[in-house]
């Protein structure tokens, strides 16, 4: 497939929807060679796909949140963050479903699930335009990580904010 998307760009995009599934599938694949070509190739895809080939997968990732495999989540937290930098503004449009179901992957068991998903989050973070929100980004995704010790400050934070610019449903996610 990684091959197939290199010689083909973006008329390789229409197939995305049904491979991207299965790349997810074999990145839990319990041999090491299945599982590198996985992430090459889903990687490789993901750095291909215009604005609207990330719409389109968008669905399949936040599916794959939801499996019981920790290397599949992995993959599908990773390429989310990775979403922030190929097309921030389709992503910032999806915040209010992608920034709850990374903030549910942040419980998962596994450290490195958390750490990709703290990460993934992170980049999100950046996409955010309002200024006021954009300040208390680092604060806020320190209070999803860490909602026992950090969701004070960032209320307190909030609280002492003054909002000069209108607050976006993006921005509102992060919230």
């Amino acid at each position: 497939f990684e091959c197939l998307c290199e010689a083909l760009g973006r008329l390789f995009e229409p197939y995305v929807i049904s491979i991207l599934p299965l790349l997810l599938n074999c990145v839990a694949d319990g041999a090491g060679g299945v599982r590198h070509a996985a992430v090459a190739a889903s990687q490789r895809i993901m750095g291909q796909l215009s604005a609207q080939g990330v719409k389109m997968v968008l669905p399949s990732l936040l599916r794959a949140l939801g499996e019981e495999k920790w290397r599949t989540k992995h993959a599908a937290v990773e390429l989310l963050g990775a979403m922030a930098y190929c097309a921030p503004k389709q992503l910032s449009n999806t915040l209010p479903q992608v920034v709850p179901a990374l903030s549910e992957v942040l419980m998962h068991s596994h450290p490195r699930v958390k750490e990709s998903a703290n990460s993934a989050l992170a980049s999100v973070g950046a996409v955010i335009k309002n200024p006021e929100i954009s300040l208390l980004v680092p604060t806020l995704l320190d209070a999803i990580s860490e909602p026992a010790t950090h969701t004070a400050a960032a209320l307190d934070a909030l609280a002492h904010c003054h909002f000069e610019h209108c607050v976006d449903p993006p921005s509102l996610a992060l919230i």
